[in-house]
């Protein structure tokens, strides 16, 4: 391509300019006489074509705008990285709080004590959970908002029957908060559910292991 010759025109010429080397088309492009609408002649097709729509032609002329989107993907990448870990933390926040407080029944080996306690079991399924979701295991996205959910009417229940109604608010908000992370992507939005499922959950937690 660095030796092939162009001719250009802009969509209100008539009359062709050139035969332009590479080297001179990104030159016309710094200065502004050459942009993504400015039309090229495509020997291929026989037809004079907007320099935005062929690819390789594009990216010689504009590479900044290959800079740029590799620099967006890489953002982009971050945040989900972020958004992942939030839902890890929730999870292994809840865990914590849900199995902590029972060690001894954990320890015990005791099939029917562990029965008794199914907060315990709601907790490993919290570390299963977890587990997955730092390996990359993005489908099990539906298990974790059916997790969610049961958290609200769970912990709901149990904080709503003591009474304890600033827990039970931080306990719906926390599982409103892992429920919504595992949906939205949209960056400013999803920063706000991590943050409420992670202040919430952790108001549960410190609620649990405090006593």
């Amino acid at each position: 391509m660095d030796t092939q010759e162009f001719y250009i025109r802009q969509t209100s010429e008539n009359e062709a300019r050139g035969p332009y080397n590479l080297e001179q088309l990104i030159s016309l492009c710094e200065i502004g006489s050459v942009t993504h609408d400015t039309l090229f002649y495509d020997a291929n097709t026989e037809n004079w074509t907007p320099i935005g729509e062929n690819d390789d032609l594009k990216k010689s002329i504009f590479p900044e705008d290959t800079k740029l989107r590799a620099s967006r993907e890489i953002k982009d990448a971050h945040k989900a990285t972020f958004g992942l870990y939030a839902i890890i933390a929730m999870l292994v926040i809840s865990a914590a709080a849900e199995i902590l407080p029972g060690v001894d029944v954990i320890t015990s080996l005791s099939l029917s004590r562990l029965i008794e306690q199914p907060l315990i079991i709601l907790g490993g399924l919290d570390l299963l959970l977890a587990l997955f979701i730092y390996l990359g295991a993005v489908e099990i996205y539906p298990l974790i908002r059916v997790r969610a959910a049961c958290g609200v009417g769970i912990f709901g229940s149990i904080f709503f029957l003591q009474a304890r109604y600033g827990l039970m608010l931080a306990a719906i908000g926390g599982s409103i908060g892992l429920y919504l992370s595992a949906v939205v992507v949209a960056p400013k939005r999803a920063q706000v559910y991590h943050a409420t499922g992670l202040i919430g959950l952790g108001c549960v937690a410190w609620h649990f292991l405090s006593n």
